[in-house]
């Protein structure tokens, strides 16, 4: 264990030093989503809600639509990132994600701020993170689990540094001038750096073209290529088992810890943990996810990301069987780890499996139909948890509905695997 470690450590040592530039470029893409993540906006919904006198509930439905709103948006404004070079998609990102936040922190028209919140969502949530995992699996072969590694490292940093920070500066100047000062950061100090970074490295953001003989990664002729030419529609995908398969399988970590963590306190109360050592549980949380994900990176270039798709399920059974049976306190650091790791793990293995079964110059497109699926997930899963709560068996029904519906998608995520093998081997002998 300690000799793997200390590759790992090699390797992602080596692979900072070779390509500092461009994975600075991409993890500071993940980082700048961060403004248009739930975690950050929730710190302005009081004040919003009180601005439109709006109740929570009214307000809530609001966000829901947006999110929903953005999440259909973004099939279709995603694979720009295949035709566009990045360079001037991440110009866009942060030209509209300003604007947005500008306008959310002057419009009162609970409409505008519906379409303010909307363009927040889509650019910062959706658009930020396919630009940093696009360029980064497609230009990185070899090393794309560590590469993705490292650019996912951009979530937890955002998560550990810019709460502090904006309730600070709500505090200080107010949430209006809190909204404009990230703007003015995105626009004056965000896209001025990328931009510098990546300016001598043109390879890294220029569009991909497909190859003549629509070639897959590493030199096989891939029918998936053919399929995904430009007349393909994609939403063909969701007839295709190389895409449905993988997909539900990687849906289950976001579905499962945005229910356990958006019915956090009153998960809490039914368990009687304390809320202190609840809220503390986070930070175990964020290391576990920092470990996975660096882990999972090696793992993903040695054994393929294919292999993973049952492993980054298995911490997240385990999170739903100490929910099931653990009172104490005691677990609170346990089932905190375990949600880590399953999120640290996934975030690494969806994009890279991607990468592995499609070819680089569509891989945009194949992630603009996937995220969707994940703020379709995310939307849904904390109005089904809360449903379930109001049944009889309340929270220990939803227990144990998660831990058998979580050890369903665990077994089947091995045959999922080979579905992956053999549609990749199918690639090979097309060649």
């Amino acid at each position: 264990m300690r000799r793997l470690l200390a590759k790992s450590f090699v390797d992602y040592s080596q692979l900072l030093r070779a390509e500092p530039a461009k994975l600075a470029f991409s993890l500071s893409h993940t980082f700048a989503s961060s403004f248009g993540q739930t975690f950050l906006i929730a710190l302005f919904v009081p004040s919003l809600m009180a601005a439109l006198s709006l109740s929570r509930t009214e307000f809530s439905g609001l966000y829901s639509a947006a999110t929903l709103l953005a999440g259909m948006t973004i099939p279709f404004l995603g694979p720009s990132i295949d035709r566009i070079d990045l360079k001037w998609a991440s110009a866009l990102a942060s030209l509209m994600l300003a604007l947005s936040l500008f306008g959310l922190a002057s419009f009162t028209a609970p409409w505008l701020v519906v379409l303010m919140l909307f363009l927040v969502r889509l650019f910062g949530q959706s658009y930020m993170t396919l630009i940093a995992t696009t360029s980064a699996a497609r230009h990185f072969k070899e090393t794309r689990g560590k590469s993705l590694g490292i650019v996912a490292l951009g979530h937890p940093l955002g998560e550990a540094a810019l709460p502090l920070l904006v309730t600070t500066a709500i505090a200080a100047w107010g949430w209006r001038m809190t909204l404009v000062a990230q703007g003015l950061f995105l626009l004056l100090l965000f896209w001025p750096l990328t931009h510098s970074l990546i300016r001598r490295h043109t390879s890294y953001t220029e569009v991909r073209q497909a190859p003549e003989n629509s070639i897959a990664e590493g030199g096989v002729p891939s029918q998936m290529s053919t399929a995904l030419s430009p007349s393909f529609k994609r939403w063909q995908l969701l007839r295709t088992p190389r895409f449905v398969f993988p997909a539900a399988i990687g849906l289950m970590p976001a579905f499962f810890l945005t229910g356990f963590f958006f019915h956090g306190t009153s998960l809490a109360e039914a368990k009687g943990w304390p809320l202190p050592a609840l809220a503390s549980g986070f930070i175990v949380f964020a290391a576990a996810r920092v470990l996975a994900g660096l882990g999972g990176g090696s793992l993903i270039d040695s054994r393929g990301a294919a292999r993973l798709l049952p492993l980054h399920l298995f911490p997240l059974f385990g999170a739903a069987l100490v929910l099931a049976v653990g009172d104490s306190a005691f677990w609170i650091p346990l089932y905190f780890a375990l949600c880590g790791l399953s999120a640290g793990l996934s975030s690494n293995v969806m994009p890279a499996l991607w990468g592995e079964m499609f070819p680089a110059h569509q891989l945009a497109r194949v992630k603009s139909l996937y995220t969707p699926c994940i703020v379709v997930s995310t939307a849904l899963s904390p109005l089904l948890f809360g449903v379930v709560l109001d049944l009889p068996l309340g929270h220990t029904g939803l227990f144990w509905a998660s831990v058998f519906v979580l050890l369903l998608f665990l077994g089947a995520s091995f045959p999922v695997r080979k579905v992956c093998a053999r549609e990749r081997a199918q690639d090979s002998m097309n060649g």
